[in-house]
């Protein structure tokens, strides 16, 4: 697969382009996930710390639970993925279809969890 050059300026070169807020295109997957931040308090050889962990929780959209995972953030979204069934080829086996904005959109939200202190779900 090479690149398409329609996407180059003047056919040769790199160009910058300006990213606008879009609005958000709703999928019929029929699932939503709500994440959480956790954070364990632990003491190790009398030195106290903490563990933050993501948790994911994954919905049918009559608000019926279907999984929930809990771990580092990168972590919960590779076991998200092979739990809705996806394979590398990035195509389905078994479950609801994602659409790549709400995958992408899970992604974001499990980084910003795992890294924000003041964490809010948008």
């Amino acid at each position: 697969m090479g690149i398409d050059r329609r996407y180059w300026k003047d056919g040769q070169g790199w160009e910058l382009r300006k990213a606008n807020e879009i609005e958000c295109t709703m999928d019929d997957s029929g699932v939503y996930i709500t994440i959480d931040r956790h954070i364990e308090k632990i003491v190790h050889k009398g030195i106290a710390g903490e563990i933050v962990q993501v948790r994911a929780n994954l919905w049918t959209t009559d608000h019926t639970p279907i999984m929930s995972f809990i771990g580092r953030a990168n972590n919960v979204r590779k076991h998200l993925i092979k739990f809705l069934g996806y394979t590398s080829q990035n195509t389905r086996k078994e479950c609801n279809y994602i659409s790549l904005e709400h995958a992408s959109y899970i992604g974001w939200e499990l980084h910003r969890a795992e890294n924000d202190p003041n964490y809010v779900q948008d």
